[in-house]
């Protein structure tokens, strides 16, 4: 179906068009989070202004979301009930939602900034390693 100004709801379910969907959403519910198989990864939403819910199943990325509800960059919901009443308050409260997609982009990019020391790092050693250097 068409997105129009009356839509309050979208379910995308599609291999290529999230980061596309995360811009023009507000708040984002992470799938396969409320099911055993683990949940999605929550870095793109996070990454595109989004404030992150999520049910218990986080199995797949436990650290990512166990780093973005520390900072409050992300918000378990127990069940649908729960949920329905998260993004209510996210969708009424600018002021909170956008906190929490700012929270939520400062997790990603602190872990962008570990990770990028690390190849640097890495990648240090390596070309010790390659040009001889014997205290590598």
């Amino acid at each position: 179906e068409a997105i129009t100004p009356e839509t309050n709801v979208y379910l995308v379910d599609t291999i290529g068009d999230m980061g596309l969907v995360f811009r023009l959403a507000q708040t984002a519910f992470m799938g396969r989070s409320f099911t055993q198989k683990g949940g999605s990864n929550p870095l793109e939403p996070a990454r595109l202004d989004c404030a992150v819910l999520h049910g218990p199943h986080t199995e797949n990325f436990e650290e990512l979301y166990q780093a973005l509800d520390a900072r409050g960059g992300a918000s378990l919901v127990t069940d649908t009930s729960d949920l329905a009443g998260a993004v209510v308050a996210l969708l009424t409260d600018e002021p909170a939602r956008a906190s929490q997609a700012a929270k939520a982009l400062a997790s990603v990019d602190e872990a962008r900034e570990v990770l990028s020391r690390t190849c640097e790092t890495v990648l240090s050693l390596l070309e010790k390693h390659r040009s001889g250097d014997a205290s590598a």
